[in-house]
């Protein structure tokens, strides 16, 4: 028989009633916590880390920019190397008056160096390639400044600033993430022209007519026309310059800009140039002449005895018939005696009659006017030949002329010959030497201003290198 409890149930103690359930509700509070820390967490290094791939991409973007660039400078423009560029506007186009020819627009770029063969102008044609999208649309690159620290005839530094930029969208105003800025610093060198041994020109002229003539010499018997294209080729170039069948150019022909300083004056000229003792009748050189270093020859020179140079003020040079003008530099001193011409007028001869000098030709200089703002000419130079070849460095930027022929002498001249026009008749036969050292000669002489070249410029090595980020 089975037996039933009647007994109560036992109770729990008041204390121990509703002590489970929060402990439950703690231990899930603390849960989530520990799960909300850990997902904030993810998500804090998510956030940086597609921060962290959009500051790469930024820089990536400024690095390739700035490689793009110096290779398109190297390639196309390295006349640009020497030359400043700073971009204000911050979208479209990139513009900088100081690589444009385009003076509607502000541009102030004027050539201070002949630009070789292959090179590209004008130089605002740059501008497209200063700033672009980077293959794949997630980075884009600009051109922010370009200054450049040293002179056309040593080279220098150049520091570049680049922006790069990530990118999120098409179109013309995709969105900005985050940006990155590269400053380099590198080095500017000047070298010769692919293809030509030298860069010194023997003949230079605005324009030129060569015909039958012949400039002779390895090195420097070069010719430069400097308002013809410099993407011509030789062949299109002879033509440029009336190079007949008979003439001959031993070195390159070059087209292009080409800076040159002013020649030099008569030292106190013009205040102090008609007090001298030479008046202008007794100044014009009318028949056979001699002048010789360090005398004043009639009160038309004087020397300068710390430099060795005597200084000769000459109203003109007209001879014919058999008149020579002969000139001496063979005095003895520290520096070797050197003479100096200023022509204010025309320098002619005919016939027979000529300019004789026999030493080295960067101690006789001619110099004539600088080149003035009229349409034409303002002096004349026609040198004729005697026996004796002239021996000089001749330059009258603003002198129509060339070798007028005549004489039994080869070469006419052994130097060289800057005028605003080369040309006399073209049937004139007629010879330039360029000695290999002439260009180096007249540097020295004349200074760095003179130390004129057909050179072209590379961007070579990092001196320095800066990067800045800003996310957006």
């Amino acid at each position: 028989m089975r037996k039933v409890d009647c007994s109560k149930p036992k109770q729990q103690a008041p204390g121990d009633q509703g002590f489970i359930l929060p402990l439950v509700i703690i231990a899930g509070l603390i849960v989530g916590a520990g799960l909300m820390a850990l997902m904030a967490r993810s998500f804090g290094s998510l956030i940086g880390s597609i921060r962290q791939g959009q500051n790469q991409e930024a820089r990536e973007a400024a690095e390739s920019g700035l490689a793009v660039i110096l290779k398109e400078l190297n390639t196309n423009y390295p006349y640009l190397l020497i030359n400043d560029c700073q971009i204000t506007a911050t979208s479209g186009t990139p513009f900088c008056t100081g690589w444009s020819t385009d003076t509607a627009a502000g541009g102030n770029f004027e050539y201070i160096t002949s630009v070789c063969p292959s090179t590209t102008t004008p130089p605002q044609t740059l501008f497209t390639k200063l700033s672009a999208n980077l293959p794949g649309s997630r980075g884009r690159y600009r051109l922010i400044s370009y200054n450049f620290s040293g002179d056309q005839h040593q080279g220098g530094t150049a520091l570049i600033r680049v922006e790069g930029k990530s990118i999120v969208g098409s179109g013309t105003s995709p969105n900005t993430k985050a940006a990155a800025y590269i400053q380099q610093e590198v080095n500017i060198t000047p070298k010769i022209c692919s293809g030509a041994q030298g860069g010194y020109p023997g003949i230079l002229g605005e324009t030129i007519d060569l015909g039958n003539q012949d400039v002779i010499g390895e090195i420097n018997g070069n010719v430069v026309c400097t308002t013809c294209d410099p993407n011509q080729s030789q062949a299109e170039l002879e033509n440029a310059i009336d190079l007949k069948n008979r003439g001959v150019v031993d070195g390159q022909i070059f087209g292009g800009q080409l800076a040159l300083p002013d020649p030099p004056q008569f030292p106190g000229f013009p205040s102090d140039y008609a007090a001298t003792p030479c008046t202008p009748s007794t100044c014009k050189i009318e028949g056979s002449t001699t002048l010789t270093a360090g005398q004043t020859n009639g009160g038309r020179c004087f020397t300068e005895s710390s430099t060795n140079i005597t200084h000769c003020k000459v109203d003109s040079i007209s001879l014919s018939g058999g008149d020579v003008l002969s000139i001496s530099t063979s005095g003895t001193g520290s520096p070797t005696p050197s003479i100096r011409l200023y022509v204010t007028g025309d320098l002619t001869t005919s016939g027979n009659s000529g300019i004789e000098h026999s030493g080295d030709p960067s101690n006789l200089s001619i110099f004539g006017l600088p080149r003035s703002e009229s349409s034409s000419c303002t002096q004349q130079v026609l040198v004729g030949g005697t026996s004796q070849s002239l021996n000089a460095y001749i330059y009258m930027p603003d002198a129509c002329g060339g070798i007028n022929g005549g004489g039994s002498a080869t070469p006419n001249i052994r130097g060289s010959m800057w005028l605003r026009h080369y040309g006399a008749s073209s049937s004139n036969a007629g010879t330039i030497e360029v000695p290999d050292d002439m260009g180096s000669k007249v540097c020295i002489k004349f200074g760095i201003n003179f130390c004129v070249g057909i050179r072209e410029y590379a961007a070579r090595g990092a001196n320095r290198w800066t990067l800045l980020t800003k996310p957006s």
